[in-house]
């Protein structure tokens, strides 16, 4: 929940204040996680797809998920390829909602 004014319950954090995990501590856990050395040579020894299936997974985190495609509630089957002369003429008639008018 967003910070709201006029909030007399808390203050928040005051502002400059560092993060409670200590800097040499962060150090260690950022080189035990992300060690560039120990990652090269393990990434080394991966096969291709065990490489591929990790930068699946981090693709995630790097690119944005699409959203949600609104609902039309129209079932409508319209056809991928047009057959024939008179189903070009039928969807040249259609309506966006899927109806036809003549």
């Amino acid at each position: 929940m967003k910070f709201q004014k006029g909030n007399k319950i808390g203050k928040g954090r005051p502002v400059g204040a560092k993060n409670k995990i200590q800097p040499d501590k962060r150090d260690l856990i950022s080189e035990v996680v992300f060690g560039e050395g120990e990652f090269k040579e393990e990434w080394k020894a991966l096969t291709l797809h065990e490489r591929w299936e990790i930068r699946i997974k981090m693709a995630r985190y790097v690119v944005a998920e699409p959203k949600e495609e609104a609902s039309t509630k129209d079932d409508t089957d319209v056809p991928l390829f047009v057959d024939s002369r008179e189903d070009a003429l039928r969807l040249l008639r259609m309506t966006e909602d899927g109806t036809e008018f003549e």
